[in-house]
């Protein structure tokens, strides 16, 4: 893979051909997919009551103190299409992602935007059934976008054309 790096002047980048493995992004999409498969094998990952059972964001529930749902939502899918759609995105943006930012600051900025995404959910819907990971994706894109945004300056073309 190759990806930006700063050398010993941080004002350059350079691309390095590093052999990179994106380990917390294949772990959380390992946990997304074990999951869904668990949802279906226990009824259907498009059944409420299932969903419910297995953590689903639901406004009165969260409302009585079930404030673990706002967490274990962002690791359930509703159907195999919603499962692929942000599987892919969390590959596609969160290698690079972890690549720049590093393994822990990357789970902590997907964990920190799945519940800021679901909390911002919960706010403007309180009585629907919220599950998924786009929050957090939607997060690691935001740091993604950031990041190219504050290095565009020493990073030239590279970064501009990915902005």
């Amino acid at each position: 893979m190759v990806f930006l790096s700063y050398q010993s002047n941080p004002k350059y980048f350079s691309l390095i051909s590093v052999p990179f493995r994106p380990l917390v992004t294949w772990v959380l999409l390992g946990i997304n997919v074990v999951l869904w498969i668990v949802l279906n094998i226990s009824g259907a990952s498009d059944d409420p009551n299932v969903l419910l059972r297995f953590g689903a964001m639901f406004g009165p529930l969260v409302a009585k103190g079930e404030y673990w749902r706002l967490f274990s939502a962002m690791f359930l899918h509703v159907g195999l299409m919603h499962l692929v759609f942000n599987g892919f995105s969390l590959i596609i943006f969160g290698r690079i992602v972890e690549s720049i930012y590093g393994k822990f600051q990357f789970l902590i900025l997907y964990i920190l935007a799945g519940l800021f995404g679901s909390a911002f959910s919960y706010m403007l819907n309180s009585i629907a059934i919220g599950i998924g990971a786009s929050g957090a994706i939607f997060g690691v894109i935001g740091a993604l976008v950031a990041f190219f945004f504050t290095q565009s300056r020493n990073s030239g073309k590279m970064s501009k054309a990915n902005l």
